[in-house]
């Protein structure tokens, strides 16, 4: 936590993590939540189980509103969180240690759910996994959910905002972010989390401006102290004079006014200032996100995750039910291309009943394709539920993981095959679809010209593909400062990806976070990478975006940017560009 410098003419206080974008002005809430300690005597054990049980039935059903609540006003993919919590409270595993602890060892239910609890919390914080550490704070949450329940009198919680405030805290669990009041809180600054945690991405997802990552930061404000905060650039600023709150009041308003002219762009594609086109697509989860990159006038879909079909649940989809859930959303665009990705499992992704035994490194191990490729049954069954969702020849089937150019062809041959298998149903409509696969693994970028024998098309993963060029666990919060986007290595090598791709007639593609960033999309239309695939809420800004720039321009940049000295000099580049662009 230190100042840096400011875009803005005042020097902030200090400045953390900008993790959710946008200005917030106004006082600041300093809000510390404890589980209550409070003990009482031991009642016997059938009191005591009586009275864990009530406080779980109290939180199941707690839950239960929270998750109609969110897929209401969030949405189905940020419900996941919640499903989850709702399946780790009926547990066995977490649940009969409590039960336990009161039968056998007298314990009140109380100190019986810390101890199980805390059990717990040690085995996720220890675990290899960035996925399972990630669990911590939801079992916290229930841990303090379940407290709370059993004293509702000595529960602290934000729904007693009455003001518009900036809430400042160490962190938020989910069931708090998701309570929040959207028009009290106008800003949230945690010390903890960064920006793939579940408040960065619930307060993104409700548009409200975030900062974390700012140890200590609930000792140096004051509750009441006036604050503003740049949620993109993570900065916090005092806000005491008239001129500071006007100056970011009116760029509040200046949003505003920004976001009302996005509807000129509705129904339009999109296209650079000189007529070079682009595809702007939605990444998304299930079939409410779909609806939701339809109505956000994104031009297809660029990344179909399936594994979402494949979790929280106790044994696979099956061919019905997965036919079902794609063949929804290539109906939803059937006029449009519809990537969907086979199952990625494994790494940050395991799913209960797909046993992949303990690896010392599982992002570097069996995961996706090197999966599938081992469970034939599991991996058939979906290939043939794509193929007969395919109704409208719209499908495009993208694999993940993918490190050379022989397990393309091994899929290719499985299509192959599942194809020669559906087409002894004369129901099986065998419409055109196409092949093609995730870049995220460096060494395929070197068989491209072996790769275009089996595939059509390629997708940048830049997420991963940063992750394992630049040798970073993109989760490791000591080691942001290496995970970046703006590595000139990193640049070369999309630059490279790119050249070799178009040498051999493959279709170009970001579906990684990277493709959405604005200040990079010059970049990428530069290189000749045609579609970009995102939030769908963002893709009227980047067409937008996009109307005011032209090849020329972005050539122009992408040949200043490659001549950088380091990372600090492709930032300033694209942030003037950007800022020139985007103020005339």
């Amino acid at each position: 936590m230190g100042v840096v410098s400011s875009k803005h003419p005042f020097a902030p206080i200090v400045c953390g993590n900008g993790v959710s974008k946008g200005i917030a002005v106004g006082s600041a809430f300093v809000f510390r939540d404890e589980a209550p300690l409070i003990e009482k005597p031991f009642q016997g054990a059938a009191i005591e189980v009586a009275r864990f049980e009530s406080a779980q039935a109290t939180v199941l059903k707690s839950i239960e509103l929270m998750i109609e609540k969110t897929k209401r006003d969030v949405g189905p993919e940020e419900a996941e969180i919640f499903e989850a919590h709702l399946m780790m409270l009926q547990d066995e595993e977490l649940i009969q240690p409590i039960k336990t602890s009161i039968e056998q060892d007298q314990q009140t239910a109380e100190s019986a759910i810390r101890m199980s609890f805390e059990a717990h919390i040690l085995v996720f914080s220890e675990a290899d996994s960035d996925y399972m550490r990630e669990r911590v704070l939801d079992l916290k949450d229930l841990r303090a959910q379940l407290l709370h329940a059993l004293h509702p009198e000595a529960r602290s919680t934000l729904s007693g905002i009455k003001n518009q405030v900036i809430l400042i805290t160490e962190d938020l669990t989910p069931s708090q972010t998701i309570g929040l009041d959207r028009e009290k809180v106008m800003g949230i600054i945690t010390e903890k989390g960064g920006e793939t945690s579940h408040t960065a991405i619930i307060a993104r997802t409700l548009g409200i401006p975030a900062i974390s990552g700012l140890s200590g930061i609930t000792e140096t404000i004051t509750t009441g102290m006036e604050i503003a905060l740049d949620g993109k650039e993570g900065s916090i600023f005092e806000a005491t004079s008239p001129n500071t709150r006007d100056y970011f009041q009116k760029i509040i308003l200046a949003q505003q006014s920004d976001q009302n002219a996005l509807t000129h762009f509705v129904g339009k594609k999109t296209s650079t200032h000189d007529l070079h086109s682009m595809n702007l697509m939605g990444n998304i989860g299930n079939f409410e996100d779909a609806k939701a990159a339809l109505s956000g006038d994104s031009e297809g879909i660029g990344l179909f995750r399936t594994e979402f079909l494949f979790m929280e649940r106790k044994s696979a989809p099956s061919l019905d039910e997965q036919m079902s859930a794609y063949y929804q959303v290539l109906s939803l665009f059937s006029s449009q291309e519809v990537i969907i990705r086979t199952l990625d499992v494994g790494g940050d992704k395991p799913i209960d009943y797909i046993q992949i035994k303990k690896e010392e490194n599982p992002f570097l191990g069996v995961r996706a394709i090197r999966y599938c490729l081992k469970d034939l049954p599991l991996f058939k069954t979906q290939i043939k539920a794509l193929l007969v969702a395919n109704d409208f020849g719209n499908l495009s089937i993208m694999t993940p993981m993918v490190s050379h150019a022989a397990e393309a062809k091994k899929m290719k041959l499985l299509v192959d095959e599942c194809q020669q298998e559906l087409l002894l149903n004369s129901d099986y409509k065998n419409k055109s679809f196409k092949l093609g696969t995730m870049i995220e693994i460096p060494s395929l970028i070197f068989e491209m010209k072996e790769l275009k024998e089996y595939v059509s098309f390629i997708s940048v993963g830049t997420n991963d593909l940063m992750q394992y060029s630049l040798a970073v666990d993109r989760m490791n919060p000591d080691l942001q400062d290496l995970y970046s986007p703006y590595h000139l290595g990193f640049i070369r090598m999309m630059k490279l990806l790119a050249d070799e791709g178009q040498k051999y007639g493959l279709n170009l593609g970001i579906c990684g976070e990277s493709g959405g960033k604005d200040e990079f999309i010059p970049l990428w239309i530069a290189m000749g990478y045609t579609k970009l695939s995102m939030v769908p809420g963002e893709v009227l800004n980047k067409r937008r975006l996009i109307s005011k720039l032209t090849m020329n321009d972005c050539k122009a940049l992408l040949d200043n940017v490659l001549q950088s000295a380091d990372a600090s000099e492709v930032k300033l580049k694209l942030s003037e560009f950007h800022e020139r662009i985007m103020g005339a």
